[in-house]
């Protein structure tokens, strides 16, 4: 721990406990469920908050704060996780899809998270979704030995 102060850094060993000890809940679909829940709760406050009529495009008005950090960085990785469609683009909630438009032209915002550099859709994908990727690699490849197997064969006659 960086901070000299033992409070600080007491108060930072028992935070990280308690997330080490909550990391297991995670893998429980009905924990994964409840903070996808959490999340979306939140996200709907925001929605509600930017589409009130109001002075300025950020959550405190005219000028960036530290709370359009907290909700753009939470925004950033629902993107990375490929869950943006779901949680807040295509008319889900457009004030926040405008919002984080927005900030993703902020200079500042693409240093920090090298957006401009991440330009692949990450998609998470199911045991399922892996099984037909994986059958229609096996289908291909039998394609190409079969039709490499007649090549020879015509070739022969």
């Amino acid at each position: 721990m960086a901070s000299p102060d033992p409070q600080v850094r007491k108060q930072l060993l028992e935070a990280s406990a308690a997330h080490q000890a909550k990391l297991t809940a995670y893998l429980e679909d009905s924990e994964y469920h409840a903070s996808l829940r959490v999340v979306e709760n939140l996200l709907t406050f925001f929605e509600d908050e930017l589409q009130q009529d109001r002075a300025g495009l950020w959550l405190g008005g005219l000028h960036f704060s530290v709370a359009d950090i907290g909700l753009g960085l939470l925004l950033h990785r629902l993107w990375q996780l490929g869950m943006e469609k779901e949680m807040f683009d295509d008319g889900v909630r457009p004030h926040l899809s405008l919002y984080y438009g927005r900030l993703r032209k902020r200079e500042s915002f693409r240093r920090v998270t090298s957006v401009d550099t991440e330009l692949e859709v990450r998609v998470l994908k199911s045991d399922e979704d892996k099984f037909v990727e994986n059958a229609k690699f096996g289908v291909g490849m039998m394609l190409v030995v079969g039709g490499l197997y007649l090549g020879k064969k015509l070739m022969r006659k």
